[in-house]
C-alpha cells in the first residue's frame, strides 16, 4: 500500500540543472518584474521587458508565460523560434506584454 516514488534519472537532472541556469542568466540580464515565466516544476521567475514599466508585487502577475522544461531550452539554445513555439502551443502567453520573443533571441551566448 505503499507509493510509489518517481525515479529521477540523470537527463532529469541535467535538464533541471540547464533550466535553471538560463533562468537565472535570463533574470540577470533581464533585470524587472514586468513578465513572469514559469517552466513548471523546476522555476518560475520574473523579468523586465524592454520599454514597459509594469511592475508585479502580489498575487498573479498580468503577464506569465508557461511553457515546459525543453520548449524554454529549445527557446535559449535558438533552436526552436518564438515564433514557431506560440504557432505549435508549445508556450501559453497571458498578457499584452507576454511576447518575451527578443529575451530569447539575446539568450546568453553560452547556451547556444
Amino acid at each position: 500500500m505503499g507509493s510509489t516514488i518517481p525515479s529521477v534519472t540523470t537527463k532529469d537532472q541535467d535538464i533541471a540543472t540547464q533550466v535553471r541556469q538560463l533562468a537565472a542568466d535570463l533574470a540577470r540580464t533581464h533585470r524587472g518584474k514586468a513578465v513572469e515565466i514559469r517552466v513548471p516544476p523546476l522555476v518560475a521567475f520574473q523579468i523586465g521587458v524592454e520599454s514597459v514599466s509594469t511592475i508585479h508585487r502580489r498575487g498573479t502577475p498580468g503577464h506569465v508565460v508557461e511553457m515546459d522544461p525543453e520548449t524554454f531550452l529549445a527557446l535559449g539554445a535558438g533552436t526552436l523560434s518564438w515564433e514557431d513555439a506560440v504557432a505549435d502551443h508549445l508556450v501559453n502567453v497571458c498578457g499584452v506584454h507576454g511576447d518575451v520573443s527578443q529575451i530569447f533571441a539575446q539568450a546568453p551566448e553560452q547556451q547556444r
